[in-house]
């Protein structure tokens, strides 16, 4: 993928040293393949699609198309216009990222910090759940799936702050469904 100095197979790998995994790629029983995507790519029968994000590292973002339904997933994304000055690049490069999501029937993104913590964290490359949504009604999303939680929220504190976010939904007068991801949940589409 353009925009990194290795191919994903590299970097994978490198995620997989011993100096961080016990398990090397050639070890593994599967034996992934790799495909390096230079724009829009047929794999199988699902078009997929990548997008930059706003991260202080590179971060992509994937749009799964397949017999008629749309998958999106976002995360390690800080909305521009929150961490740059309001004017015509952040709001082009918003304007992107929500154009790419558009008419997901399934949006799965990171919603890590309340309001209170990314004042104190403004450039890490998250947001919050009030970005999210925002992101969402622009871009017609049909069903949210949070996950990437901030790992000092339990799950007390995660089912708090869903219950406020479908307040804030209400409030809103929103049609996007939202749910907290969990661990072995299947989603149809």
């Amino acid at each position: 993928m353009h925009g990194t100095t290795k191919g994903f197979q590299e970097i994978m790998a490198g995620q997989m040293s011993p100096t961080y995994f016990p398990v090397q790629m050639k070890d593994l029983a599967s034996k992934p393949e790799f495909v390096e995507l230079g724009g829009p790519s047929e794999i199988g029968p699902a078009k997929v699609s990548y997008h930059f994000l706003n991260h202080p590292g590179i971060t992509v973002g994937y749009r799964f198309e397949h017999a008629g339904k749309v998958l999106s997933y976002i995360s390690d994304h800080e909305p521009y216009g929150k961490l740059n000055v309001k004017g015509e690049f952040s709001d082009k490069e918003d304007a992107a990222v929500a154009r790419f999501v558009s008419g997901s029937d399934l949006l799965i993104c990171e919603a890590q910090y309340t309001t209170d913590e990314y004042k104190l964290k403004r450039g890490w490359g998250h947001g919050t759940f009030e970005d999210v949504l925002d992101l969402a009604q622009q871009a017609g999303v049909k069903r949210m799936a949070l996950f990437h939680h901030d790992p000092t929220h339990d799950d007390d504190k995660l089912d708090a702050r869903m219950a406020q976010g479908l307040s804030l939904i209400s409030s809103r007068k929103a049609t996007v469904e939202c749910f907290t991801a969990r661990e072995g949940q299947v989603v149809e589409l």
